[in-house]
């Protein structure tokens, strides 16, 4: 009986009904087509702006590294300029202080080898021997003014 159904011919509301149905069904498709666009272009465009998202994050990041890098980089040269200026300073100081204690000594050198002059003139025997002595006496004098004038800053010598 089933067979016999299957062969019978549809009468008109049967087919109404099927064409209906399948009307039905095509705009059923078409609507689930027409949403699921609508869903995967939503995707798309949430994923759109998470990359941008993740895209402007990492410049800002990159952004502040940068600029983190360049302060410290403008840091370290500032004090290594610091050092720089502090070693030059205080070699300066040294090197005066050593050229000032330089002039003392030589100062105080020249001042005794005058004092021993003056000695060995005072103590100089009448004769040959004394006449030795004075000319080494001059030699010393003069060994002394040098190593005073020589040595001696414009300010220890005034």
């Amino acid at each position: 009986m089933s067979t016999e159904r299957q062969n019978m011919p549809l009468n008109e509301s049967d087919e109404d009904q099927v064409r209906r149905m399948l009307r039905t069904n095509e705009s059923t498709m078409d609507d689930a087509a027409h949403n699921a666009k609508k869903a995967t272009d939503d995707a798309a465009g949430r994923a759109h702006r998470a990359v941008d998202k993740a895209a402007e994050n990492a410049k800002s990041a990159v952004d502040s590294i940068t600029s983190k890098t360049q302060d410290t980089a403008e840091n370290v040269t500032q004090t290594a300029r610091n050092v720089a200026d502090t070693v030059t300073t205080k070699a300066s100081e040294v090197g005066e202080q050593a050229n000032e204690q330089l002039d003392r000594t030589m100062t105080a050198a020249g001042s005794q080898l005058k004092t021993l002059a003056g000695t060995v003139r005072e103590r100089a025997p009448e004769g040959k021997v004394g006449e030795l002595a004075s000319n080494a006496a001059v030699a010393l004098e003069r060994s002394g003014e040098c190593l005073s004038s020589s040595y001696a800053s414009p300010a220890l010598r005034a």
